[in-house]
């Protein structure tokens, strides 16, 4: 056993030992505890089975836990914004220099507190909002909105070679040179964390190359000569499949790694392997558009018969269980350790049978649905936070896939559900401060401390909703319709669960079935493959910030899990 499991000589913990009181303990207090470790740094990458164990060790007292794991993984509160920003940006830019002087100007105007007429008062405002954007004309004429901007997650069962195949692309697109990511890839892997190896990549190269964003997951951003992307690589480890939904949720496609290995591809494909749970929230996510990349083929000599199995396995899988349609499956066959067919295809003769695209040429090439300019206006503004920077005593920022809409410097919107409202006094997006930022974009967001009017700086948690919306509602319950999956045990009227909403959980139970699809009967309990109207109730004194799913499907859609599996998806129907 493992160090980190281990705790001088005291019981072993076994979840599978706890009886119905302690599971349901653990599954209570759990999601507190991680809501909690989120305002920590590092305390989302701490394995969840150390954090069931130190439940146990402190009799479910979520408190008590936290200060052993504060203490034991040094954990630290605050958050360095500096960590974030290469050398390249610690220099204002001209156009912060421009906005801070803007800013400056206006703050020592309001100091002076002249009382002002109404022609005066009506001249102020034209003139506040003469510093608005023109959307169009800026996403028309501005070089860094020039290039169409995607991102994916990458995702697969723990060692089908994500990070090799992620180092791959970097080295082949030269933004890294082979000895630093042959580096970086064996020291991840030497201490068991080897999806960390393309942050460390970043980390090396930082001063030529616009910087990545940690948003819980690695994401980094770079470019090729036609395209911006965002790479998100999500851990394979089943303890960490919450952070593979908070990847997910930021993702507009996804790329399945499957190794191709003999025996290896049947092990991810199991049941208790993660590609088949990895692919079945990919789907109830969101994602549309999958690229399954059958990777490590060259250990198989380039074998067209076991990719064709592969191929035909995935597909009967995805198409028949998952709900995909075949027009949004992709497969490519690679090798990411030599780099065959990720960026360039190599001259083998035992490959000479494939004749698709490279993954390099799939990802510019594959269409992302993207709404219009005129949609983008129109649309609320809508981001989900899923980093929190605490930047100094009066500022901290927010970082977040928007996921609707446009935001600009100086935009009031609403922190849910602690219903905070806040002007926006910087945007960052990909290491450049920015006027504006539109829907798709991974942006910072940073803001007055100041303008806390009844909560703190504390409250602010991951998983938190900015929005202009009117729309969304904090809730304590809602109605869903409920699809469930392949259940262990069925799953009974008041039976607790973890909800998710993107990267946002929460205890919650089933309160009660209203009406199982093509059943007269009223039942007390759900099996499996049956869908259901159901009421949801969460726990604890936070709510749950939700709208129905036909208004906004981003915020509308739930996935539940129970014992480390997830059982089912739900849109929301009534608030």
């Amino acid at each position: 056993m493992d160090d980190d499991y281990s705790d001088d000589g005291s019981v072993e913990f076994s979840e599978d030992l706890l009886n119905d009181q302690e599971y349901d303990q653990l599954l209570d207090t759990l999601p507190v505890l991680k809501q909690k470790l989120a305002k920590f740094d590092k305390g989302s990458q701490i394995n969840e089975l150390v954090l069931k164990e130190s439940l146990y060790d402190h009799y479910f007292e979520v408190e008590e836990a936290l200060e052993d794991l504060k203490v034991s993984h040094k954990l630290k509160r605050t958050y360095k914004f500096s960590d974030y920003l290469s050398s390249n940006f610690n220099t204002e830019s001209p156009d912060e220099k421009v906005l801070n002087a803007q800013k400056k100007a206006f703050d020592d105007f309001n100091k002076l507190n002249i009382k002002t007429s109404k022609k005066e008062d009506k001249i102020s405002k034209i003139l506040d909002q003469s510093l608005k954007v023109d959307i169009k004309s800026e996403l028309a004429t501005n070089k860094q909105f020039k290039k169409p901007h995607k991102s994916f997650v990458v995702i697969g069962h723990v060692d089908a070679g994500k990070s090799t195949l992620m180092g791959r692309i970097l080295l082949d697109l030269n933004i890294v040179d082979l000895k630093t990511v042959n580096k970086l890839i064996k020291e991840s892997e030497s201490i068991g964390k080897g999806s960390f190896a393309l942050a460390w990549v970043m980390d090396q190269t930082v001063e030529e190359r616009s910087r990545g964003v940690t948003i819980d997951i690695v994401a980094t951003n770079f470019e090729t000569e036609t395209t911006r992307f965002t790479a998100i690589d999500a851990p394979g480890h089943k303890d960490f499949v919450p952070h593979l939904i908070n990847g997910l949720c930021q993702a507009d496609l996804a790329l399945l790694i499957v190794d191709s290995i003999t025996g290896e591809f049947e092990s991810g494909f199991q049941l208790e392997g993660q590609t088949k749970e990895h692919t079945l929230l990919a789907k109830n996510l969101g994602i549309k558009n999958l690229c399954c990349v059958i990777n490590k083929l060259d250990k198989e000599d380039w074998s067209q018969h076991r990719y064709e199995f592969i191929k035909d396995q995935l597909t009967d899988y995805l198409i028949n269980e998952i709900g995909f349609e075949q027009s949004d499956l992709s497969f490519i066959p690679v090798s990411g350790l030599s780099g065959n067919n990720v960026i360039k295809r190599q001259d083998i003769p035992e490959f000479k049978w494939y004749e698709g695209q490279t993954l390099s040429a799939y990802l510019e090439t594959i269409d992302v649905p993207k709404p219009s300019v005129d949609e983008i206006i129109k649309e609320p503004f809508n981001l989900v936070i899923n980093d929190i920077i605490d930047n100094s005593n009066s500022e901290f920022t927010v970082v977040g896939k928007i996921l609707s809409g446009v935001i600009q410097i100086n935009d009031s919107v609403s922190f849910l559900p602690i219903n905070e409202i806040f002007k926006v006094n910087k945007i960052n997006m990909g290491g450049n401060f920015v006027k504006f930022s539109v829907s798709g974009e991974i942006v910072e967001l940073s803001f007055s401390k100041k303008q806390f009017k009844e909560k703190t700086f504390e409250d602010v948690i991951i998983g938190d909703i900015v929005s202009n919306s009117t729309d969304i509602k904090p809730v304590k319950s809602f109605t869903c319709r409920l699809s469930l999956f392949n259940l262990q045990k069925p799953l009974l009227v008041g039976t607790p669960f973890v909800l998710f909403r993107n990267n946002f959980n929460i205890p919650a139970r089933l309160t009660k079935i209203i009406e199982i699809d093509n059943s007269k009967k009223r039942k007390k309990h759900l099996i499996s493959k049956q869908s259901a109207l159901v009421e949801v109730e969460v726990e604890g004194e936070r709510l749950l910030p939700l709208t129905i799913f036909e208004t906004n499907p981003h915020l509308g859609k739930v996935v539940i899990r129970r014992e480390g599996i997830t059982i089912g998806a739900g849109t929301v129907v009534k608030l």
